[in-house]
Parts: structure tokens; sequence; C-alpha cells
């Protein structure tokens, strides 16, 4: 294990790798949001800097930052804010040494939740979340509709706020992260259903369209639940694969969209003991794939070769309402992110 020089109570990290190795982090601590640098894979970091106001972000569970690299090695950020509740932005075109003053993105101020970034090295960028801009529905009670903004010009601008409409007739589940990717250079976004309480995983692919999108599911489970599961999916581009990570009752699964079908859901080969969150996947170029999550009160792993050989085990205790986070180094290397902690598989 290699501990990062920031010390304890790091709460909800969100990690991006450049192609030159180069790891930026994120994560919350007193409801404030920091970032850190690492020149050398994740081996040392630099000292923190606060990117947020002293705390006023909402942070815990998948609530805090989110981290993206873009073009040319540029560092781009957000987090929701308490006060305003709006979502903040800032880009570092510098590669992290310094940040540009905050942004905000959100055409409406309205109650928010679930915001995720991601971006590309062509110089895109998705933010996504969800609020109140639109009526209830009665047979969505615990929903909300799907809102992104994009960048083609590495966060120079952003068009304007636009509801992501698909074939899935209800919002998407309340107080769960939505994911976004970019893969094979479209944009794909990741939520739980909240129709009728059926908490089911879905995938959107973006069309000529931006506010239409291809709805793809990933697994039909059938999981109601009349309250909110407080967790999304997880999405992983290898380049080949786009990977998917989720939880459904009290088990986490994974799959993988292969451009034209969806691969069967997988459960972890070990013996589950307590209740599964918080799932996240990667895979690397030889084919190898990592699966972390949080059992009980342990972060838990498990490495599966191209042959079908696996690993599993404990990696440390769970950080209360946090999650872990994890990237693919450029040798391959999978590194896991958790309450100061890196380890590499």
């Amino acid at each position: 294990m290699r501990f990062l020089p920031i010390g304890t109570e790091l709460v909800s990290p969100s990690v991006a790798i450049s192609s030159e190795g180069i790891v930026h982090l994120v994560y919350g601590k007193d409801s404030t949001v920091f970032y850190v640098r690492s020149d050398d894979g994740g081996t040392t970091f630099g000292e923190p800097t606060q990117l947020s106001e002293t705390g006023n972000v909402t942070v815990g569970g998948e609530r805090g930052g989110s981290v993206g690299v873009g073009k040319d090695g540029s560092v781009h950020v957000i987090w929701t804010r308490k006060e305003p509740f709006r979502i903040a932005y800032r880009r570092s075109l510098d590669g992290g040494r310094t940040f540009e003053p905050l942004r905000e993105v959100q055409d409406e101020q309205r109650a928010t939740d679930g915001a995720s970034l991601s971006s590309d090295k062509d110089g895109h960028i998705a933010i996504v979340w969800m609020d109140t801009r639109l009526p209830e529905r009665d047979d969505s009670p615990i929903a909300l509709p799907l809102i992104y903004t994009r960048s083609d010009d590495n966060g120079d601008t952003f068009s304007p706020n636009i509801v992501a409409e698909s074939d899935y007739d209800g919002f998407s589940c309340a107080c769960c992260e939505v994911s976004s990717v970019w893969h094979k250079g479209q944009l794909y976004l990741g939520f739980r259903g909240g129709k009728n309480d059926i908490r089911d995983i879905f995938l959107l692919r973006e069309t000529d369209d931006p506010a239409r999108f291809t709805l793809i599911p990933v697994a039909k489970q059938d999981w109601e639940y009349h309250a909110c599961p407080m967790d999304g999916p997880d999405l992983f581009s290898d380049g080949d694969a786009l990977h998917i990570a989720w939880r459904s009752k009290d088990d986490v699964y994974s799959s993988a969209w292969m451009g034209d079908y969806m691969a069967g859901a997988l459960t972890p080969m070990s013996e589950k003991k307590d209740s599964r969150v918080y799932p996240l996947v990667m895979s690397n170029a030889g084919g190898d794939r990592v699966f972390v999550w949080v059992e009980g009160n342990e972060v838990r792993y498990e490495n599966v070769s191209r042959t079908g050989h696996a690993l599993h085990g404990p990696i440390g205790a769970a950080p209360y309402r946090s999650r872990p986070a994890g990237f693919v180094a450029p040798d391959g290397t999978f590194l896991i992110v958790t309450d100061g902690v890196t380890e590499g598989y």
C-alpha cells in the first residue's frame, strides 16, 4: 500500500490519469473539495489545493467532486454547492498547477443532485445531473429528469442545458449519481431508473440530435424499491468495450456494452458475507479486469485475468459515507484509491 500524504478522512474521491501518467485526484473533507496531483503514478502527491469555498459542498457517499482530463492535459472539476444550490466548474490549463475562477453551468437555480463530469483528449466535456426544472410525474415518485451540458472546445464554452430524452418513459432515480463517459467518440450516460420505483440500470447513447439519446437496457432485474438506493452506475471505457458496474438489492454486478450487444451480468466470485454497494469496474489493454466494491465495513476487490484466473480479497476498511475510486496506469496496473490509500494490482 502507498499512503497519500494528505491525511485521513478522504471522502468520495474521484480520480483521472493523463496519457503521460499524471494522476489527478479530487476529494471531499469537511464539506470542502480539494485537489492533489501526482507526477509519479500515485506514489507521492503534492500539496492539496482547495478548489471550493470552505464548508459549502455536499460531500458523502456518491456526492462530492468529479474530475476529468481533457485536451492537452487540461484538468476539469465539478461539485455541487450548498449555497447557492448549483454546480460549480473549474478548469486548469496547466495540468493542475493553477485553476481558473469558478464558473456555473446551469441555466436555472434548482434543487440539484447526482452531478458528474467526463472528458476526453479531443476537448469534449459532458456535465450531467438531475434537477427539478420539469413537473413531477406520478409514475416517478422519487425521480428527476436527466439534464446535461456539453463543451466541444475543452471548456471554453458550454451548451445550453439540455433535457436528455429517450425511449425510457420515466425519470432517473433521484439521489443516485448519473454517470457519463466518452466511448469511441460518442457520449454515453448511465442512470438508475425511477419509473414505478423500479431501480434497474440503463445506458443512453447520443444521436445527431443533442436532446435525443438511444436507450440501451443494461440488465432487467426488476428491483422494486420505494426509496432512493443512493448509488448509480459506474462506467469505464477501455477503448474497445464500455464496462458498467452497479448495485441491485444487496449485491453488485458488472457487464460490458460491446457495441451491438450487452454482455451478461456478473457478480463477484468470492463468497458474499454482507451487503455490497459502491461498485467500480476497470479493464486494461491486456484484457485484465478489476472489480471493486464495499462489502459491510470492508473495501474488497476481484482481479480477473483474460484467461479467467481470479484473485480477490480485502483492500482495507471502508471509510464512513465514502466510496472507492480507481484508475489504470499506463503500464496496465490497476490502482484503487480509498481513504488516503492507493493499492496496486
